[in-house]
């Protein structure tokens, strides 16, 4: 029996690349294909299965480039304009999520509903959403990402509520968010997960209320550029994204806002995901402890404003939570 692919190149982020795995993970399990990772152009720019391994995917085999069987060039390809050259076209910018081959103009990409007879389909593209939710239950960190994030765990109090605050390429009103929750915030440890060294430097001279706040990553605090747009990368500054993501996720709470453009990033959304995913669970587990009468007052404080401000963000919280376990417990 011939040996069919799908070459999957995700572009973006973390959650861009999970989004865009997991579209082809699971066209490569309903038609019977391998799926074949290739990350070097992602943010990550380096072996995703240097940091993951991907279990109980139903039987679909996952490898990387360079573990193909044959020679990936002999393959018949979608796109067709590709064939032959799949190891060295080149690629114009993302526009809308697509990416196009600079020789022929063509969107490197295929149609997802369709079944092809081709040997090899091509997916280069970007494009965030919820779908990087449903590929943390596939997710199991090699022992690389579990000792950054051990190292980074024990930088950090046993108990502690975690923030998210995006503010590069989307930009938060942070200082209005910030004082929103002043009432969950006083007198408690509070991890700060930021792709911002601005956001760093200005919550250092608030008067939040908080007892301690952690950045377990130290940023340029004059740098607006994202990271994930970054020319190159390092395996420990992947570590360190992947074990805040981590961090933020074990807290006791997450909490985290809309950005300016009046959207959720998706990173944001992955952490919270994460927090109620098996992933999280089987990484570590925190005791749940009730808060003391004194913490409990202070929460109770601004609660209702809390509420009123953040009435939509709340039932997204509440859906992505839902969608999260309903989705692993179908999968028992």
């Amino acid at each position: 029996m011939t040996i069919k692919f799908v070459l999957c190149r995700p572009r973006g982020g973390l959650n861009d690349m999970l989004c865009q795995i997991e579209h082809c993970l699971r066209y490569c399990r309903n038609n019977g294909r391998t799926l074949v990772l290739d990350t070097t152009k992602s943010g990550m720019r380096d072996d995703f299965q240097k940091y993951f391994s991907i279990k109980d995917a139903h039987g679909t085999r996952v490898i990387s480039l360079a573990e193909m069987p044959v020679d990936i060039d002999s393959l018949s390809t979608i796109p067709e304009v590709i064939q032959g050259r799949t190891q060295t076209y080149e690629a114009d910018g993302i526009v809308g999520g697509e990416v196009r081959d600079t020789q022929s103009g063509e969107i490197i990409n295929f149609d997802l509903r369709k079944s092809y007879s081709a040997d090899l389909l091509v997916q280069e593209r970007a494009g965030g959403g919820i779908n990087s939710y449903w590929i943390l239950q596939h997710l199991r960190p090699t022992e690389l990402v579990l000792g950054a994030i051990q190292e980074k765990l024990a930088g950090l109090p046993e108990r502690y509520i975690s923030l998210h605050i995006r503010n590069t390429d989307l930009q938060t009103d942070y200082v209005h968010f910030v004082k929103s929750i002043s009432w969950a915030l006083r007198g408690r440890n509070v991890m700060v997960g930021t792709d911002s060294g601005e956001v760093q430097s200005r919550l250092l001279k608030m008067k939040t209320g908080a007892k301690e706040i952690y950045f377990p990553t130290q940023l340029d605090r004059t740098s607006t550029n994202p990271l994930h747009d970054a020319a190159s990368t390092e395996e420990s500054t992947i570590l360190e994204m992947l074990a805040d993501l981590f961090a933020m996720a074990l807290g006791q709470r997450l909490y985290f806002t809309f950005t300016k453009q009046g959207r959720v990033s998706g990173f944001s959304g992955l952490a919270f995901a994460l927090s109620h995913s098996v992933l999280a669970r089987e990484v570590a587990s925190l005791p749940a402890q009730p808060p003391s009468n004194a913490l409990r007052r202070f929460r109770s404080e601004g609660l209702l404003s809390y509420l009123k401000n953040q009435a939509v963000l709340i039932l997204v919280k509440a859906a992505i939570a839902l969608a999260v376990r309903t989705r692993e417990s179908l999968r028992k």
